[in-house]
């Protein structure tokens, strides 16, 4: 009997972890995890900053299409909240030539010529936590 008991208890204690395993492993986690969180909050922003930047594309490819096809002028220092206040024909036209119009929304505040800036990497911008377009942060030389 002692002998069985003797092989079960080693079957048993073969699985057990000690304190300072478990503290071990816990720090390992904690470690791992200070590490990886950044880098997918930076991924995050990266991301939406990607989409934005699609989207002031997409706009100033509209914006050019108008200004060709429907002979239209907008003036550099337009926004798409400016031409909205003032009623403009010009950005019902312009939103012709976009495919979802409602994504122009995330730059409701972008200058065309801070828009410009942006698609030949001349400046970089902010975006607030929903994906909308903030300020220009610093223009690059």
């Amino acid at each position: 009997m002692t002998k069985y008991s003797n092989k079960k208890k080693k079957k048993y204690k073969k699985y057990n972890f000690t304190i300072i395993e478990m503290i071990t492993l816990i720090v390992l986690i904690i470690a791992l995890m200070a590490i990886l969180i950044p880098n997918f909050k930076k991924y995050s922003v990266d991301t939406k900053k990607a989409e934005v930047k699609s989207i002031i594309q997409d706009f100033i490819m509209a914006v050019e299409i108008a200004k060709v096809k429907d002979n239209i002028e907008v003036l550099d220092s337009d926004s798409i909240k400016s031409m909205e206040d003032n009623s403009d024909k010009n950005l019902s036209v312009i939103k012709n030539y976009i495919d979802d119009s409602k994504k122009i929304e995330k730059i409701k505040y972008l200058k065309i010529e801070e828009a410009k800036q942006i698609i030949t990497d001349s400046a970089d911008f902010e975006i607030d936590k929903e994906g909308n377009f903030l300020r220009i942060i610093n223009e690059k030389e």
